[in-house]
């Protein structure tokens, strides 16, 4: 057989592997991800935050004590199935008065009804003085038939020199929780 001959049957052999393959691969592991600084901030947040590359926080000197932004997840093609998925958040909170509450929302389209699917909140783990990453486990079947679904992200802070940073948010088909 000819070095060509050869290369072909290796890539259909590639190719038959990932259309056999490539359901249960796209089934698991990450399912939605954004960086902190792609969040719409609400008119409260407005001159209070700062965004810059990846991450979203406090503009330094701002006044203001609390803010939220806000994260569109678009309709997913996400596998039905009983078991915990997770909610992860990278952040950084170097004080105790520093606080990031992170929650995924659902919105009834025919109702209107608003409520949480699960929260995440930075005062569940010791302030450090880097980065962090940390998840909180929930058991949700999502139906985008029936609902939209959003992440709100509300900093809040009691002094204006705490500075927490919200760099990134991921919903995991799985959840391992990051203690």
């Amino acid at each position: 057989m000819d070095k060509s001959a050869s290369m072909s049957c290796w890539r259909g052999i590639a190719a038959a592997l990932s259309i056999m393959l490539g359901s249960s691969i796209a089934e698991a592991g990450i399912l939605w991800s954004t960086v902190g600084s792609t969040g719409h901030v609400d008119e409260q947040g407005v001159g209070s935050y700062a965004a810059s590359r990846s991450v979203m926080g406090f503009r330094l000197g701002a006044a203001s004590s609390s803010f939220n932004a806000y994260y569109d997840i678009p309709v997913l093609n996400i596998p039905d199935r009983s078991g915990s998925r997770g909610l992860i958040v990278r952040f950084s909170r170097t004080r105790e008065t520093e606080r990031i509450r992170v929650a995924l929302v659902r919105h009834n389209l025919v109702s209107g009804v608003t409520s949480n699917v699960v929260t995440f909140d930075s005062n569940s783990s010791a302030p450090e003085f880097d980065f962090q990453r940390r998840s909180v486990c929930f058991n949700h079947n999502f139906d985008f038939q029936t609902y939209a679904y959003f992440i709100q992200a509300t900093f809040s802070r009691a002094s204006s020199s705490d500075l927490s940073l919200l760099q990134s948010i991921a919903i995991d088909d799985f959840c391992v929780l990051v203690p």
